[in-house]
């Protein structure tokens, strides 16, 4: 049985054929004409590099209340400079050009989507984003060993996430601790409490450590 990889290889060869063969790309200019304008815009970006894709007379409105903004409130022949733009761009690509950007930087990715969300979005999101476009992760940096004096020892108060979180980087680097906990289990106010018909909560499974992601 072929494995994940050699069906991704040959789903990108047949895609790339299917392209290939396509003389007017109507689908593709079809698809584009749906396609929200911000996203597109953003999309420029990283295939292409440049950022003036997202600044100027490419700057949409601000998105208001659920709306998805799809037109990013520019000019019609704004919308239609990057629809076409995208159109080459993605032409390109699926005729082996590469991404230029394929793994944006967390500052990048904050800023392209508060461009098109037309709002400052906090730094703390670069994660989420990340995790959501499927990018990879950046993994959150060693703790060095330092010097520790004698008899010293950190006390971690409590034994939920955030203490379990504190012990690993304190082992990390180190340094002795001793932790307390007034239950007899760990787990914190996650093992404590029970949410009853919170249908809208993310499950645990879906959480990782920064400095062990997925494991």
């Amino acid at each position: 049985m072929p494995d994940g990889r050699c069906l991704q290889r040959q789903h990108d060869r047949q895609w790339q054929e299917a392209v290939q063969q396509t003389t007017d790309h109507d689908w593709l200019s079809a698809a584009l004409e749906a396609a929200n304008v911000p996203t597109l815009a953003c999309l420029l970006v990283q295939m292409t590099g440049d950022r003036r894709w997202i600044e100027g007379k490419f700057v949409p409105s601000r998105t208001r209340g659920m709306d998805d903004n799809d037109s990013g409130g520019l000019p019609d022949d704004v919308q239609q400079e990057i629809r076409h733009a995208a159109h080459a761009a993605l032409i390109r690509h699926f005729a082996g050009e590469p991404v230029v950007i394929a793994d944006p930087s967390d500052e990048l990715l904050v800023e392209i989507m508060g461009v098109s969300l037309g709002e400052t979005i906090p730094a703390s999101y670069a994660a989420m984003i990340r995790a959501d476009l499927g990018l990879p992760e950046q993994e959150a940096p060693g703790v060095p060993a330092v010097p520790v004096p004698p008899g010293f020892r950190a006390l971690i108060i409590g034994a939920g996430i955030s203490g379990l979180c504190a012990a690993v980087r304190l082992q990390s680097a180190g340094i002795p601790y001793t932790i307390v906990e007034r239950r007899g289990r760990l787990g914190g106010v996650w093992m404590e409490n029970r949410y009853p018909g919170a249908a809208c909560d993310v499950p645990s499974h879906l959480y990782s450590f920064s400095f062990a992601p997925h494991d």
